[in-house]
């Protein structure tokens, strides 16, 4: 079995090889596909550096705009059809997938027994918080309280491959081929989740808010800073707050987790613990 993965990363040296590395040493990926969208920092000679057959690059045109859906696509395909993968994740560089009941990705996938077609997984959103060891430099080490997000992304059996035109702008969903018939499935957390760490600092989610921004005007213009585009609402929300002086209301409403709302029960979704990245990657050093 073979399972295969891609990332679209732009400007990531932060996260890009802890995550590579995570997922093709501890996980069992068998290949990951990086494309690149542009990036000015070290992230595409961080990667070249790791000097892993595993991993392909490839770019996006320099006048591709906003199209994340389809180089998604074409990654997925490029999986299937190249790499002959049975499996394709949609990863991002700031998540880290787990199996919290099995020892790794792949050993879920290879547990699964039904004809489901996709699956769908869930995230375990983690943020700062007032009980954080300021100790810890890495991030994955240093962040262990989180809330459940709902917000699914597909997971593709090899039975996919003729069953969907193309996959939506964030991998959350597919465009199915017309007439044919897919077996779908939600997975359960404890099966497959998510780690996902949008914020993992201040500095970082500013420079990471004005990463996207330059990349949906470059795409769609004054439109996209009026709200007259459907996409990037949410960042376009942190944008405005930064430039109106309000990023850290803003950050502290919706990043960053006090002691009081960690011991909240009646919270909604409520606040877990979760030191699994912690414990794994003292362990080994990272």
């Amino acid at each position: 079995m073979k399972i295969g993965a891609f990332l679209m990363v732009r400007d990531e040296e932060a996260m890009i090889e802890t995550n590579l590395r995570y997922h093709l040493e501890r996980q069992g990926l068998d290949h990951i596909i990086v494309i690149d969208n542009g990036s000015v920092d070290r992230t595409l000679e961080i990667v070249r550096s790791l000097q892993d057959e595993r991993i392909t690059i490839r770019r996006t045109p320099a006048d591709a705009g906003y199209q994340q859906y389809v180089f998604s696509t074409q990654a997925a395909f490029e999986l299937f059809d190249r790499y002959a993968c049975n499996w394709v994740l949609p990863i991002d560089a700031d998540e880290f997938w787990v199996s919290d009941r099995h020892r790794s990705v792949r050993a879920a996938l290879e547990s699964k027994t039904d004809n489901a077609d996709v699956y769908y997984t869930w995230a375990y959103n983690f943020y700062e918080s007032e009980r954080d060891d300021s100790s810890e430099n890495l991030f994955l080490r240093r962040l262990i309280y989180f809330r459940m997000s709902k917000v699914s992304k597909v997971v593709l059996r090899r039975s996919m491959r003729d069953k969907f035109q193309f996959l939506h702008t964030g991998n959350h969903d597919y465009e199915p081929v017309k007439g044919e018939q897919i077996e779908r499935e939600l997975v359960k957390p404890s099966d497959l989740v998510r780690y996902h760490y949008p914020y993992i600092s201040r500095e970082d989610t500013k420079a990471k808010v004005l990463k996207q921004v330059d990349g949906f005007v470059r795409a769609f213009g004054d439109a996209w800073l009026h709200g007259e585009v459907a996409v990037g609402r949410h960042i376009l929300r942190w944008y405005r707050a930064m430039e109106a002086g309000g990023f850290e209301v803003l950050y502290k409403r919706t990043a960053y987790l006090t002691a009081d709302q960690i011991a909240d029960r009646s919270l909604r979704p409520p606040v877990h613990r979760n030191d699994t990245m912690r414990r794994w990657f003292r362990r080994t050093g990272s």
